[in-house]
């Protein structure tokens, strides 16, 4: 089980350190379960918008990114080449863009915001992957798989709007799930939703709500420990169950999202910090088949205040090279 997860940022929750507001992140776990882990930091990026499509670069010297989009937002691409490798990652459609509401792109009257300061829209919530990857071992391959491609914005940095969050991306059968669940940290300790269920790429479900009712679909979350994989922070869940109820049509659809290989993780003090993993994802229609495929997840729990050192250490990482996994493991135990 293989996954790349690649994030294109500006970003300046850490200006006041003068390293620069544009980084991309760049994570890959092979099937023997090798892990590149990149955070790369630009020193330019370029947003161009040609009669609708979008193109986007972040490049520096002997390291470049790229994404493009069309207007249709019926697939991307994205493009790198850096002193760790090279590739290209193609993504084919096979939901609608929608808000996070669930109203479908284009709408008059969705709303972009998925929690207090925090946006979301999702051009493809599930889609089609290749992936041509070169390391600068000179090994080759190709992936092949399911993936998505989502664009968030802030009014503030991370650390000043949010506790933490659940991100879960699944694919089983005919079902593509995209879920979100930030924590508040304007609104203190509040849960926000945003859920999404497709069949055969058409949506079958959508809510934001995420607690019981009666009358409108909901979505229940909750962590599953009875598995073998777990991150090594506070969180040691081993996957999570994901339930769409819908009480008007009196059906509900439940799904199991197992940990399976943790693709990366970083510590942020006193056991916070981010983790992401490849998942093995079971489950449907209640009473009905079942079935199974792959998802990612990522956890992360961000504390009231970082010291300056970590931070430090963790906007250094992309110069470490190899040598910041060792760094990493120094900075946890610090802690």
């Amino acid at each position: 089980m293989a996954g790349i997860i690649i994030g294109f940022s500006r970003d300046a929750s850490y200006a006041f350190f003068a390293l620069g507001n544009l980084r991309v992140e760049f994570y890959m776990v092979l099937s023997d379960g090798t892990v590149i882990q990149e955070l790369d930091y630009l020193d330019e990026s370029t947003i161009m918008n040609c009669q609708g499509d979008i193109t986007g670069m972040w490049n520096s010297t002997k390291r470049s990114y790229s994404f493009h989009v069309p207007k249709d937002m019926s697939r991307a691409t994205v493009k790198w080449r850096t002193p760790a490798g090279k590739g290209t990652l193609s993504l084919t459609s096979t939901t609608q863009p929608h808000f996070p509401d669930g109203s479908m792109w284009p709408s008059q009257g969705a709303r972009t915001e998925m929690a207090p300061s925090l946006h979301m829209n999702q051009p493809i919530a599930g889609g089609r992957v290749i992936a041509d990857v070169e390391l600068s071992s000179s090994k080759r391959m190709q992936l092949r798989g399911f993936g998505g491609h989502g664009r968030l914005w802030a009014q503030g940095g991370w650390f000043d709007i949010v506790d933490g969050f659940h991100i879960i991306r699944a694919y089983a059968g005919p079902y593509t799930i995209s879920y979100w669940r930030p924590i508040s940290r304007l609104n203190k300790g509040d849960v926000y939703h945003s859920a999404q269920l497709f069949n055969h790429g058409k949506l079958l479900a959508a809510t934001q709500l995420g607690e019981k009712s009666q009358t409108k679909d909901y979505i229940l979350f909750s962590n599953d420990f009875r598995g073998k994989v777990s991150g090594g922070l506070t969180d040691k869940s081993t996957g999570h169950v994901l339930e769409f109820i819908s009480p008007s049509r009196g059906k509900t659809w439940r799904f199991l999202v197992e940990h399976m290989r943790k693709k990366f993780e970083m510590g942020l003090g006193g056991e916070t910090g981010i983790s992401g993993f490849t998942n093995r994802v079971t489950g449907g229609e209640a009473g009905g088949r079942q079935y199974e495929g792959r998802g990612f997840s990522e956890q992360t729990i961000f504390p009231e205040e970082i010291a300056k050192w970590r931070i430090w250490i963790v906007y250094g990482i992309g110069y470490f090279n190899r040598g910041k996994s060792f760094v990493l493991r120094i900075a946890r135990w610090l802690s």
